[in-house]
């Protein structure tokens, strides 16, 4: 699992990051970038330090490089497609280019510590401590996981979701930090304060929910944004 969120970060970092959903879609329409190229190779490069100078290092990092920039074009293309099609923020599937790429990385390591001798194995390489997977986690929880809601509400709610302001609005806000305190109490053990979250977002849209139209694209976003940040929380509880 730590390759394939090693292998996801530098993309969910460089193509989403900590921006609104209209800065994203920009980012991701736009030509190729050198500078995102480079941010992707500079944390690759402290991959390499981390793992240590040896052959492997080298060979693990000049191949989640590569991959790298084959899930950045291959983003980067889909996107053009879905909004061709009328998907202004893409389909759910395409936010998982990333970790696409991730499982790849994570398969073709296992194939070379079988194939290779022990002094060549992963056995040698340790990523430690928790950090990599908090860093992971918060930008996930940013850009990234804005778009996988938008884009799953887009399905069932395309109107609601194209009638919201192109700028950064408060129900964007709102589901950024609600994703962020989730995963924090999640991670501290503490799950059903979750449900608190949940329920003071919906006391400030109560009035609203006699339209069934809302109270459906309310409902599906909030469950899609929980349950991201109660994903990663469990995940980062079961490595403590």
């Amino acid at each position: 699992m730590d390759l394939v969120l090693l292998a996801a970060l530098p993309i969910l970092l460089t193509e989403y990051g900590f921006r609104s959903r209209a800065r994203i879609i920009e980012g991701l329409v736009a030509k190729w970038r050198l500078r995102r190229t480079l941010i992707r190779l500079a944390i690759w490069f402290l991959v390499l330090l981390a793992i240590g100078l040896r052959p492997l290092g080298f060979v693990l990092a000049g191949l989640g490089m590569g991959l790298g920039e084959l899930s950045a074009v291959a983003l980067r293309r889909k996107m053009r497609i879905d909004i061709e099609k009328g998907r202004p923020h893409g389909l759910p599937h395409t936010h998982l280019i990333p970790f696409v790429i991730g499982i790849v990385f994570f398969a073709t390591t296992l194939l070379i510590r079988q194939t290779t001798p022990a002094e060549f194995s992963l056995e040698t390489v340790k990523l430690g401590s928790l950090a990599p997977l908090i860093v992971f986690s918060i930008t996930a929880l940013w850009g990234w996981a804005t778009m996988v809601t938008v884009s799953v509400v887009d399905l069932v709610r395309p109107d609601q979701v194209r009638e919201e302001p192109n700028r950064v609005g408060a129900g964007e806000v709102i589901g950024v930090l609600e994703r962020l305190v989730a995963f924090v109490l999640v991670a501290s053990g503490a799950l059903t304060a979750v449900g608190f979250v949940m329920a003071a977002k919906a006391a400030a849209r109560f009035p609203l929910f006699k339209e069934k139209a809302f109270a459906e694209y309310f409902l599906i976003g909030t469950l899609t944004s929980v349950g991201l940040a109660l994903l990663l929380g469990l995940l980062l509880l079961a490595r403590l």
